[in-house]
């Protein structure tokens, strides 16, 4: 069996006692080895996306979701954080309830990820704040957040160009 397959079949199983433990069902993780989730976002608040956003829909459609990096634009070698905010795709007048966000990253040419874990905390006005992200090599990186909700996980990316 080769490396990449194992390291993703331990990784699929480690996520799945994670995702066990805050009690959320199925999730989908990134390749790299590190997912982290967070509970759900405690209520809803009207929220519209922030200026300046990066946004995207997950790819089934379901979801909008939107972040801010802290600093921005993301650096290099250097620890950051994201805010986010998730919505329905149809209506981005008020952030969702009762989601979980994943967060993750990889180099897709490299065939890794980031050597950090991020840690997902759901803040009480339904966003999130994703900690502990550090991409260490200039290059192209994919940043992955997953929405789970009702047992469905759905992704959405970001092309992230660092030099």
């Amino acid at each position: 069996m080769n490396t990449s397959l194992m390291r993703n079949l331990v990784h699929a199983a480690s996520c799945l006692l994670l995702l066990a433990e805050c009690g959320c069902r199925t999730a989908d993780p990134g390749p790299s080895g590190h997912t982290a989730s967070g509970p759900m976002a405690p209520r809803t608040v009207t929220t519209v996306p922030p200026a300046g956003h990066h946004g995207s829909a997950s790819n089934d459609g379901t979801y909008y979701v939107a972040y801010l990096p802290d600093p921005d634009p993301i650096p290099l070698n250097q620890m950051f954080s994201l805010h986010v905010w998730v919505y329905a795709a149809a209506d981005r007048s008020e952030v969702l309830p009762n989601v979980r966000l994943l967060a993750d990253a990889a180099m897709p040419e490299h065939d890794h990820g980031m050597n950090t874990t991020p840690r997902v905390r759901a803040n009480p006005d339904g966003s999130f704040t994703v900690e502990g992200m550090l991409f260490h090599m200039p290059g192209h990186w994919e940043l992955y957040l997953d929405v789970a909700r009702d047992g469905i996980t759905e992704r959405a990316q970001f092309d992230v160009d660092l030099h």
